[in-house]
């Protein structure tokens, strides 16, 4: 084994955890945030005007592709035990986290024709959250023994102990 604990391997513990945020906790909040900012708010839809309703269509169409990758990326983690799912979901989250956030604002300010200076006035704070998300998943998928266990870096040679075990 990868470690000094056989005992810890396979999707559970934290890691399962884990898995959880991505395929089920992540997405509900993801669904009920999008619901409250496109919700019929008049203040928003007038500061947006008629680029109001391509802005709500935008921000569904992110929230699904953000809730489809989350959904890949545990789906990944439990099935297919290699270092690359590892090294997948880490890309992942901080692509559908702090990268999306500013993707999002730059695509937001080019649909309703707005400076970008207006719109990110207050990103710094908003990509607070999915950074530190991302940091300390990042540091425990990376120090993890069980992930260490449960997915085999390349050239690592299981032996038959491991394999049939």
């Amino acid at each position: 084994m990868a470690t000094r604990d056989p005992n810890l391997v396979g999707v559970g513990g934290w890691l399962l955890f884990f898995v959880i945020v991505l395929a089920v906790l992540s997405p509900l909040r993801l669904v009920v945030e999008t619901a409250m900012l496109v919700g019929e708010d008049a203040e928003l839809a007038a500061v947006f005007g008629e680029s109001f309703d391509t802005i709500v269509r935008f921000e569904w169409a992110l929230a699904a592709l953000i809730i489809g990758v989350f959904w890949f990326l545990a789906w990944r983690l439990v099935k297919v035990h290699v270092w690359r799912s590892v090294q997948i979901t880490i890309a992942g989250i901080w692509l559908m986290g702090p990268v999306a956030g500013l993707a999002e604002v730059a695509a937001i300010a080019m649909l309703a024709d707005l400076p970008m200076a207006e719109l990110s006035a207050g990103i710094g704070v908003a990509l607070l959250q999915p950074t530190v998300f991302c940091i300390i998943w990042t540091a425990y998928l990376l120090k993890s023994v069980r992930v260490a266990n449960t997915y085999a870096k390349p050239g690592h040679v299981r032996d038959v102990g491991e394999v049939f075990g």
